[in-house]
């Protein structure tokens, strides 16, 4: 019987996590490979949390690079390249 119930909620929990995971990858507009923001080659749930914290705009005079920044406080987090990071700035988190 415990076994049971621990197994529901182990599946409850873990469809919690996929919902909400999936919910700010596709709400926030940021490809996964963008939303890596130490750049490890790994995404993390956290990661994909932090999304919603972080703006990005143009670069001017470089199209197809964005320029993602912390909304906190303005500081860069990286600069991503038609897929690929020129430049990092500082995790803060």
């Amino acid at each position: 019987m415990k076994v049971a119930f621990a197994f529901l909620v182990g599946i409850l929990l873990g469809g919690t996590l996929v919902y909400w995971g999936g919910k700010f990858v596709l709400q926030s507009g940021y490809t996964l490979h963008e939303m890596d923001w130490n750049d490890d080659g790994e995404t993390t749930f956290g990661e994909m949390l932090h999304a919603v914290d972080v703006g990005m705009s143009p670069v001017t005079g470089k199209p197809g690079c964005r320029y993602f920044f912390e909304y906190k406080d303005g500081r860069p987090i990286k600069t991503v390249c038609e897929g690929k990071t020129v430049s990092r700035g500082v995790v803060s988190w």
